[in-house]
């Protein structure tokens, strides 16, 4: 790369306002900062893509209030109108790397600066998110929520500190993933349940009555969905609230039994199949026969035909290099 700075100002159409805030445009920054030579991939110099960041949060806090500005750590930039900004990246840091050591994802030393918004007043933070048609899960009176399109990015309402510690530990989990095929069912599990672990402590509970509700629920159609992710969103007789929690009991039987393998588990499983052919090589076992610990005898067998129908996959298209 040059040493020309790349100034968004003097790139056309790089800003768009929506809802009376601007909008990077990266389809026009990417191409203006390829034509400025700047590199991206491993043992590129991140800093251009860093300061390219810097300039968007600059911009939108300037239009969200005089009180916001950047705080920064060594992997995090955050957005927020409090004075402790700086401190809360460098949580960020940590909270970052104790997920990578439950998991054992990549660690993300080869991307520019994570991206976390905090906003001072809730109609701030809802005028933001409504115009975000990518946001990972509800809204809808949320506590935060993930952005993935274009610069992947975290924001987070004004609440209590216990709220917004959780709320930041879930989003991150779903951050760290986005470049990860991951069945949802898991990924919605561990974004549960490793802020209970970070945080010690965990509002999870099981209970006779909420088994007899899952055998009453599922179904080997309805179980389908599971697996493919779509039950997540389905609001029919409480079955995405059943869908959450089958996951984390699943997720948890896994943890509990198979500790050392877990990493290996997740590591290799993929939404194509919803992570069986990872459990029948890391554990040994189907996870037809962990949901039938649960359910009873039935057809819980994940079906990659259907699972990739329902996630609009061609399961004959070569793999990307």
């Amino acid at each position: 790369m040059g040493d020309a700075r790349l100034d968004l100002d003097g790139v056309d159409g790089a800003f768009v306002t929506i809802e009376g805030l601007p909008r990077p445009d990266w389809d026009v920054i990417l191409k203006a900062a390829a034509g400025a030579g700047y590199a991206y991939g491993a043992g590129a110099d991140l800093e251009p893509w860093t300061d390219l960041v810097r300039q968007w949060l600059v911009r939108l806090g300037s239009a969200l209030g005089s009180a916001y500005a950047i705080g920064e750590s060594d992997g995090f930039l955050v957005l927020s109108p409090f004075d402790d900004r700086n401190e809360r990246a460098s949580w960020l840091d940590r909270a970052r790397s104790s997920i990578i050591k439950y998991t054992g994802m990549p660690n993300g030393d080869d991307m520019a600066k994570s991206v976390v918004m905090f906003f001072g007043e809730a109609e701030q933070y809802y005028s933001y998110v409504s115009a975000s048609d990518d946001v990972a899960g509800e809204y809808i009176a949320s506590a935060g929520c993930f952005i993935s399109r274009g610069y992947c990015h975290v924001c987070v309402a004004p609440g209590p500190k216990w709220s917004i510690e959780h709320t930041l530990l879930h989003e991150l989990v779903h951050m760290l993933m986005v470049a990860k095929p991951n069945p949802l069912w898991l990924e919605e599990a561990l974004a549960e349940i490793l802020p209970g672990v970070i945080l010690d402590y965990s509002p999870f509970h099981v209970d006779h009555e909420m088994i007899e509700r899952h055998q009453a629920c599922w179904t080997p159609e309805r179980l389908a969905a599971f697996w493919s992710g779509h039950a997540f969103g389905d609001g029919r007789d409480d079955v995405s609230e059943l869908a959450y929690h089958l996951s984390e009991l699943v997720t948890r039987r896994i943890l509990q039994d198979w500790p050392k393998r877990f990493k290996e588990f997740f590591g290799d499983a993929m939404d194509t199949d919803a992570g069986q052919a990872s459990a029948l090589r890391h554990l040994g076992v189907g996870l037809d026969q962990l949901v039938a610990d649960i359910l009873g005898p039935g057809d819980w067998a994940p079906d990659p035909a259907r699972i990739c129908a329902d996630l609009g996959i061609d399961p004959d298209a070569p793999e990307e290099s």
